[in-house]
Parts: C-alpha cells; structure tokens; sequence
C-alpha cells in the first residue's frame, strides 16, 4: 500500500476520488469512526486507509484523505470485464511511455492505476504537482 508524499498529495488532489469516499460513506455512516492500526496506519470502519493532512479552514486543524488501494481503484472503473480493463490500462501504460516519459513518474501501482482512473473517468492528468485537463 503507498502511503509516499506523492500518493498522498495525489489523492489529495483528487477531488472526483474523495468525493467517491464521501457518498460511499453515507447514509451508512453519518458519524465518521477511525482508528490506528499496530503500524500507525488510520483505518475507517468501511477499512479504508486513510491518511491526516493539515487543514486551517478545519475546527480540529487537520482532514482525512482516502488513500485507494489498487484494487479498489480497479473496481472503481467502469469496464464490461476484466480482459476489457487490462487491454485499456496495457493501452493507457504503452500508449504514453513517449509522452515525457509521463509514466515513469509514478513509483507505484496505486499512482499508475489513479492516473488510468483519473484519465479515463474524469480526463484528467497528473503533471507538475497537479490534476490537469488533458
């Protein structure tokens, strides 16, 4: 699971993706419970992993943020099967391994499949610290 700066940061600014987290939340949750795991990790009681930033516009002075995991970043996208989900991200990694070499930005499996996500469901592109219209 990559809890790096980068992920983190990612996912913070993905706000399609938290936004995802908030509605799958609710009603069934309208009080959010969490708790830290032996190795320091913060866990929703849907067992996310979530992950604390600073927030000054927050009474309490910090937000959580929702730290998908791979698998659940592939159940998140909307293909017909599973062959159809890996021809387009075999697609998505090769199609792009000459654009800058945008995808040897990404350290890990989580940043690859939230890139395909936020590029196929949402048209967006991670460059420069940001999510951008591609």
């Amino acid at each position: 699971m990559d809890t790096t700066e980068t992920y983190i940061k990612m996912c913070e600014k993905a706000g399609e993706i938290q936004e995802i987290k908030i509605k799958k939340r609710f009603p069934s949750h309208l009080v959010a419970t969490y708790w830290r795991t032996t190795d320091g990790q913060i866990v929703d009681l849907d067992g996310d992993v979530l992950t604390e930033v600073k927030d000054t516009n927050n009474f309490s002075g910090k937000r959580y943020i929702w730290l998908p995991r791979q698998d659940q970043l592939q159940e998140l996208l909307k293909y017909n099967s599973v062959w159809e989900l890996c021809w387009n991200f075999a697609r998505f990694t090769t199609l792009n391994t000459s654009d800058d070499k945008v995808m040897f930005q990404y350290t890990s499996m989580e940043q690859l499949w939230l890139a395909f996500f936020m590029r196929k469901e949402v048209g967006k592109d991670w460059k420069g610290g940001e999510w951008v219209c591609h």
